[in-house]
């Protein structure tokens, strides 16, 4: 911790400090400084600065969109259905000793 107290004055992070908690972000100055500190290959980079994998979609033929999955069907109504008829008899509740 007391490592990383140095390093924003270096300029190897950016320091945000919030509700009593320290954060640091790495600069580009600092992966360098940690690569050569470390005797890192250069192409060896942090999680965070690789571009995130994203899923291919499936496409239907002709490039539909695929069919609907659960909850993607707009057409139903929403609510409760024609024949709700709620009960609000008294009693049963937690004061009905």
């Amino acid at each position: 911790m007391n490592i990383m107290k140095s390093f924003p004055s270096r300029e190897l992070v950016r320091e945000t400090y919030n509700w009593r908690h320290h954060y640091y972000y790495l600069t580009d100055e600092g992966i360098e400084y940690l690569r050569s500190y470390l005797g890192l290959p250069s192409d060896i980079v942090p999680a965070t600065h690789k571009p995130a994998a994203r899923p291919q979609r499936a496409i239907g033929a002709g490039g539909e969109r695929p069919p609907a999955e659960y909850g993607d069907d707009k057409s139903k109504a929403i609510g409760p259905g024609g024949d709700f008829a709620p009960d609000y008899r008294g009693g049963g509740g937690a004061s009905a000793a």
